[in-house]
C-alpha cells in the first residue's frame, strides 16, 4: 500500500482583545505520513486565511530513518511567502522530504501562524500539503479568500478547513 499523509488544522487562542480592539488567533497545521513517501523532493505546507496580519510564525519537520534503525531528528522548515506577497492572506513552509542519501524521510511536521485583525470577528482558514512529483516551482498562491493553489507538478495530497465567528 502506498504511503499517505494526514493533514490537520487546529485553531486555538481565538479571542477578542478588548484592550486593543483586535481579534487574535493561532493557526496550527500539522501533517504526518503513514509510511515512506514515493517522491522525495521539496514539499510545502501552506495555510490561507481571510485577511489577517501575521504577528508570529514557526515551522519544522521530523525526519525518520527508512528502516527505523536510527533515531528521529528535528529540523526547522524554511518560511515561504505566497506568490505576489499576499502575506495578509497566508503563508507556508518548505523542506526537503529526504536527507542523508534518502535514508531519512520527513515523517511529520507543522506550520504555526499567529494572526490578528482590528474590528473583525470572523475567521476562516484552510491548510494544504503540496507534494512535489516532478520538476516544480517552489511556490504557492492564495487569493483574497481561503484557498491555496499549487502549480501543476505539485499535488495537493491533504488539506483541512476551519471557520468560526467570535461572539
Amino acid at each position: 500500500m502506498a504511503a499517505s499523509v494526514n493533514v490537520t488544522l487546529t485553531v486555538d487562542n481565538f479571542y477578542y482583545d478588548s484592550s486593543t480592539n483586535r481579534t487574535k488567533a493561532r493557526l496550527d497545521s500539522r501533517f504526518q505520513w503513514s509510511g515512506v513517501p514515493s517522491f522525495k523532493m521539496t514539499d510545502i505546507l501552506a495555510i490561507s486565511w481571510n485577511n489577517y496580519m501575521q504577528t508570529g510564525k514557526v515551522g519544522g519537520v521530523t525526519y525518520r530513518h527508512i528502516y527505523g534503525t536510527q533515531s528521529d531528528y528535528f529540523k526547522s522548515a524554511t518560511y515561504l511567502p505566497p506568490e505576489g506577497g499576499m502575506e495578509s492572506y497566508g503563508g507556508g513552509y518548505k523542506w526537503s522530504v529526504s536527507e542523508q542519501d534518502n535514508y531519512f524521510y520527513t515523517y511529520k511536521g507543522y506550520a504555526i501562524f499567529v494572526i490578528e485583525k482590528a474590528n473583525y470577528n470572523h475567521l476562516e482558514a484552510y491548510t494544504a500539503y503540496g507534494h512535489q512529483q516532478g520538476y516544480a516551482k517552489l511556490s504557492f498562491s492564495v487569493r483574497s479568500g481561503v484557498d491555496v493553489q499549487f502549480n501543476l507538478q505539485r499535488k495537493n495530497i491533504g488539506d483541512d478547513y476551519f471557520s468560526a465567528r467570535y461572539p
